[in-house]
């Protein structure tokens, strides 16, 4: 039995292996994150602490495994040498319960503990189905994909609308309340807005937003490039309350779409809840998987 490394998260290179890692698994047809996923996950805002949330399993100079936990649960992928090892995924799941458990002010974990995989990972849902979770549509998102070989209908953006990345410190400020006007429960600060910026996956021209002609923000998006794949990831993608229904959300990721495909790039994927899925069909994204939680009581072993 190989005798793996556990390892805390150190910063950028280990963000870029686990997306290596998962490349690799999608190459294979197994599903896996994104490294817009990964990205987006590790940097969304100040409150974030990957050093103390995410582990990484080593096998000498390879990156065997890695596990992450947030709020809705633990995400992981074993590579594909690793794929069927329940060993392996049994030191992961074993450290993301003692890890829930350190998280919990009077040392009282949640009832349930959910382990995340996708539709697709047969290897991943076989092993978790060994350790005794039970698979849950509850939390599921839907994968989807389009391609950027075909043709992209240009924008159709209201008189005096423009498209444009945000510029400077006040604009940054700006596209942080943005985010939380759309999602309110969301911890993002302008501060954390540029510890976005930082992350090693973002590209400043393909983070958009539609600009009013008053100069207020109406809707934005980040688009993740993944050139390895040529492939990109809209996370996340929203819209102002007052501002809805106009056609601007599609418009700025019209325009990173364009913007990805100029960059040799033929693919872009983006996740979503059912009720968005009308959305998105409309601009031509396809379901192509789905996100599956796995649940198991924590007192179970």
């Amino acid at each position: 039995m190989t005798d793996f490394r556990e390892a805390p998260y150190t910063g950028p290179a280990d963000l870029l292996a686990m997306g290596d890692l998962c490349i690799t698994l999608r190459r294979h047809g197994l599903g896996a994150e994104h490294s817009g996923d990964l990205n987006w996950a590790a940097c969304m805002h100040a409150q974030k602490n990957p050093e103390r949330d995410t582990r990484l399993w080593w096998d000498g100079t390879a990156l065997a495994a890695w596990a992450t936990w947030n709020p809705w649960g633990l995400t992981f992928a074993l590579s594909h040498a690793q794929r069927e090892n329940l060993a392996l995924l049994r030191q992961l799941t074993d450290w993301g319960r003692a890890h829930v458990r350190s998280l919990s002010a009077d040392g009282t974990p949640p009832a349930t503990f959910t382990v995340t995989c996708f539709a697709s990972h047969e290897p991943h849902r076989r092993l978790l189905a060994a350790l005794g979770f039970t698979p849950t549509d509850e939390g599921s998102l839907i994968v989807n994909a389009r391609s950027l070989v075909d043709p992209l209908p240009e924008p159709v953006l209201p008189a005096g609308v423009v498209v444009r990345p945000p510029e400077g410190d006040e604009e940054f400020d700006r596209r942080a309340l943005l985010h939380v006007a759309v999602w309110t429960s969301s911890l993002l600060t302008p501060a954390g807005y540029r510890i976005t910026r930082g992350a090693p996956g973002h590209d400043a021209s393909l983070d958009l937003v539609a600009v009013l002609p008053d100069g207020r923000f109406a809707a934005y998006c980040i688009c993740w490039p993944e050139p390895a794949s040529g492939s990109c990831e809209f996370e996340p993608v929203g819209t102002h309350p007052d501002h809805r229904r106009q056609g601007l959300a599609g418009a700025v990721m019209q325009v990173a779409m364009q913007r990805a495909r100029a960059m040799g790039l033929h693919k872009a994927l983006v996740y979503c809840h059912d009720d968005t899925l009308p959305f998105y069909r409309s601009l031509g994204f396809a379901p192509v998987d789905r996100t599956v939680d796995h649940v198991q009581p924590v007192g179970d072993p």
